[in-house]
């Protein structure tokens, strides 16, 4: 059911972003959609009214293979005051639940890293084998998302077979901003 539950927040969030309500999916799928937001009380970022008070605000998720899923947001103030949340839940319930502070520093070097991988340069995005006859077998489901002045922006792949080095360098620089360094084993 995970996996499900992960591609329907994955097509129901490019369908809110166009204004569209995702259509014929059983209810079982419709249920568990969106689950990440709701197991980790996270707000939608597409909503336009997710931007107020707010110049960015970032997520990135990982999970998949593992009973656990973790969550990172960051969040831009306009005055530049930036703090990243993270969460980890153990598929019953929120584990850990942490709230750091982002030097500019790091902030910006997330930001060229972003630049770099070309995340979000179209919309939405996601990442597929370049080989046909390639076969991916688990992994972890990585999601980005982004919401600021530019609109709302999407971007999912597989940690272990589609991402690229430097979509995962910025998932790297995520949990090194949110002191969870240790997370980029999932990465591998």
């Amino acid at each position: 059911m995970k996996q499900w539950a992960f591609a329907w927040v994955a097509l129901s969030l490019a369908a809110a972003a166009d204004g569209r309500t995702p259509q014929n999916f059983p209810q079982e799928v419709i249920d568990a959609g969106g689950g990440y937001l709701k197991i980790f009380d996270e707000p939608p970022l597409w909503q336009p009214s997710a931007r107020r008070g707010y110049s960015e605000r970032l997520r990135f998720l990982i999970g998949g293979s593992t009973r656990a899923t973790w969550v990172i947001r960051i969040d831009r103030r306009p005055d530049g005051h930036t703090i990243a949340y993270f969460a980890k839940h153990d598929g019953h319930q929120i584990v850990e639940d942490e709230e750091y502070r982002v030097s500019e520093k790091d902030y910006q070097e997330l930001q060229q890293l972003i630049r770099d991988a070309k995340l979000w340069s179209i919309y939405p995005e996601f990442y597929q084998f370049t080989d046909d006859r390639a076969i991916c077998i688990d992994g972890m489901l990585v999601i980005f998302e982004r919401t600021n002045a530019a609109g709302y922006r999407y971007s999912e792949g597989n940690a272990q077979c589609t991402l690229g080095a430097g979509q995962l360098a910025v998932a790297a620089k995520f949990m090194e901003i949110a002191k969870h360094s240790g997370l980029e084993r999932l990465l591998r």
